[in-house]
């Protein structure tokens, strides 16, 4: 699950953006699971840069994913 979310969001981030990004690490951090459903939470970090001469940006964030 946290190898597909984590290519989704890599192909989302260029579809969608003119940033680039330089690298991605993903960690799963927790899943709960209550009846039919599960909640992972994702932590996201990595650089990204705005365009070919930009210097790279950190990002650090923690996604909450949930299947049902």
């Amino acid at each position: 699950m946290l190898a597909e979310i984590s290519e989704q969001i890599r192909k989302e981030v260029i579809r969608n953006s003119k940033q680039k990004s330089c690298s991605i690490d993903a960690n799963l951090l927790e899943i709960e699971t209550t009846n039919d459903m599960a909640i992972a939470s994702v932590r996201f970090t990595g650089q990204l840069r705005d365009g070919p001469d930009s210097e790279p940006e950190a990002f650090d964030e923690i996604w909450h994913v949930q299947k049902i």
